[in-house]
């Protein structure tokens, strides 16, 4: 029920019980009772309007608080979300396999020819193990996306071409070429490549227009290959 209902029911009850039987009252004595209540119900009303006035500031500042707390549980909701979805990333990084290798030419190679595959003999990193040392050949051990660069130097006064290959297919070029004067010069090339489990890739001199030597030092590490595997 309203509270102003009430409050005039109340009113007129404590009216009756006050005046009681009329007839020992004159029509001024009446009059002058009502006045006094009215005036007094008058104060009380007052104070009602002042308390529903804060009873509606109450609820307003109830409903945003309410408001507010909601959105900030979506908040927490939605970064416990993320939180689980890098977790499993995380998992997943960790559960997977590294597959990544660099290995460089720490000698002058001579006598080299169309297709001769050059043999990084120097190993900085092998994580997997699928790159051969000894032959210059990394085989891809999963299927996935993989990158690889090259780099090669010589100060010989010829032009070298050099390519990487996989499984026999030409992917990327490196050409250097120090000139008359015998200035070093080096050339490199980066590429990402998918693979499949099984495919070889190794860097080989270009049957194109090839000089005989590559130079290799194993303080300047000038001459490298390098691969890692990114992801499926």
């Amino acid at each position: 029920m309203n509270y102003k209902v009430i409050t005039i029911l109340t009113y007129l009850s404590l009216c009756y019980c006050h005046i009681g039987d009329t007839s020992k009252y004159t029509s001024k004595d009446i009059g002058q009772l009502v006045e006094n209540w009215e005036s007094k119900f008058a104060d009380v009303y007052k104070q009602l309007e002042i308390v529903n006035l804060g009873w509606q500031k109450e609820i307003a500042i109830n409903k945003e608080f309410r408001e507010k707390l909601a959105i900030q549980e979506h908040a927490i909701e939605k970064l416990r979300g993320q939180r689980d979805v890098q977790s499993i990333i995380r998992k997943g990084r960790q559960g997977s396999e590294v597959v990544a290798f660099t290995a460089y030419l720490d000698h002058e190679m001579t006598n080299l020819g169309p297709d001769h595959t050059i043999q990084f003999g120097a190993v900085e990193l092998n994580e997997g193990g699928a790159y051969n040392n000894n032959t210059g050949v990394f085989t891809a051990p999963m299927d996935g996306v993989y990158l690889f660069s090259f780099a090669v130097e010589d100060y010989h006064p010829h032009r070298l071409w050099t390519k990487l290959v996989v499984d026999g297919q030409l992917k990327a070029s490196v050409i250097e070429w120090p000139g008359p004067n015998h200035n070093n010069a080096q050339g490199s090339n980066t590429v990402v490549l998918r693979l499949t489990s099984g495919q070889s890739v190794l860097v080989a001199v270009d049957s194109r227009e090839s000089g005989d030597s590559l130079q290799g030092w194993s303080n300047l590490r000038s001459t490298m290959f390098t691969g890692v595997y990114l992801g499926p």
